[in-house]
């Protein structure tokens, strides 16, 4: 119960930084996305929230998380919230520009909220975990690149000044492919390690997992090749009926396997 306590307090003071820079970001590219055809719809590009209350819900929103972690929470997970936020300057100024090396910072910045939650419970996080979180997340991050690039005509690609190109598409294709399936391909390898078999009791049912996992992926990767995915590729997946269904079925198959 303490660790699923002390996760909750985590997930709260996380989404609270992590939703300060959202705002940050809305902040400093609002005369790029004003050439958007949908950023320019969100309430600070469009006006309805002003920049002065946009700076506030930052402050507000960046204080609440500290807060919450130095009080609440193992000095650790504040230095990591420390750590996460100055990143995400340097992203927001700098290494979004830089294509392929701004994949790799996304990833790591969810691998991080990972290992955030295991010194908020003082969880040991296995590499494995970690090693499957940043491949993963690499393959969905260039997903989101992707499919951000065919929705856009070159004018609005060269105006939204991330760095990529209309001919990064097919780099983009190969790599997203490459990361997502080494995903799937180490959590597959995990399975057979000792630490699986002395985890669960039923292992072998853990084996349908990177197979839905990787056919989950695959799903996502050509909607978002047809154009399909506008945004990103979790918010279409928690509103996609295939995606809740292999969802469900990696539960199940999880808690037949403990």
């Amino acid at each position: 119960f303490s660790s699923f306590l002390l996760s909750t307090i985590a997930f709260f003071s996380f989404s609270f930084i992590s939703s300060s820079v959202y705002i940050l970001n809305d902040i400093l590219d609002i005369h790029k996305d004003r050439f958007h055809p949908r950023k320019k719809e969100r309430p600070i590009t469009n006006g309805e929230i002003s920049i002065f209350q946009s700076l506030l819900i930052f402050i507000l929103l960046l204080s609440f998380s500290f807060f919450i972690s130095i009080f609440f929470l193992p000095i650790s997970f504040f230095w990591i919230l420390l750590t996460y936020i100055i990143l995400n300057f340097l992203y927001s100024f700098y290494l979004k520009k830089l294509t392929t090396f701004s994949l790799l910072v996304l990833s790591f910045f969810y691998s991080l909220r990972v290992y955030a939650g295991g010194e908020a419970t003082n969880l040991d996080i296995s590499i494995w975990l970690i090693s499957f979180s940043f491949f993963f997340f690499l393959g969905l991050s260039s997903i989101k690149r992707l499919g951000e690039l065919t929705q856009l005509t070159e004018t609005e690609i060269l105006k939204a000044d991330r760095g990529f190109k209309n001919s990064d598409i097919n780099f983009l294709k190969i790599f997203s492919l490459l990361t997502g399936s080494s995903g799937c391909l180490l959590l597959a390898i995990y399975l057979f390690s000792n630490q699986a078999i002395e985890i669960y009791t039923n292992p072998f049912y853990l084996l349908f997992i990177p197979f839905i996992t990787f056919g989950w992926f695959f799903n996502i990767f050509k909607t978002s090749v047809d154009g399909n995915i506008t945004d990103d590729p979790i918010v279409f997946a928690i509103k996609d009926r295939l995606s809740i269904l292999m969802g469900t079925l990696v539960i199940f198959f999880f808690i037949i396997a403990l």
